[in-house]
């Protein structure tokens, strides 16, 4: 990942929570070399997971659940085998928000 520097200090930061960091390792770990989907597979994964908990969704996402969950998403799953509180996804979620727009001013974004 060409940012993994940036996103890197923040994935060992320790105020996090294990489940946080395990997450962000994971997403760290799945990055096929194109920054913006891995962000946007992150987002999508995550959002999901909040949207089947239940969990409010910030409306700066702009997220409108599906017909149905994307069972294969991977972070969908590292969400759901990790157990992460509304809490930690709206921590995980603010992250990936910066990580986004560092990619939008670089002129990353699809």
């Amino acid at each position: 990942m060409k940012y993994s520097h940036k996103f890197q200090r923040v994935i060992y930061k320790h105020s996090r929570s294990m489940g946080e960091n395990k997450l962000l390792f994971a997403i760290r770990l799945s990055s096929d070399g194109d920054s913006w989907g891995n962000c946007m597979m992150a987002f999508f994964g995550l959002a999901d997971y909040m949207n089947r908990k239940g969990y409010a969704i910030p409306t700066a996402w702009r997220f409108s659940p599906g017909l149905s969950v994307d069972g294969d998403n991977y972070i969908f799953q590292e969400c759901k085998r990790l157990r992460l509180s509304a809490q930690q996804c709206a921590r995980i979620g603010r992250i990936l928000s910066r990580w986004s727009d560092i990619l939008k001013e670089c002129r990353k974004g699809y």
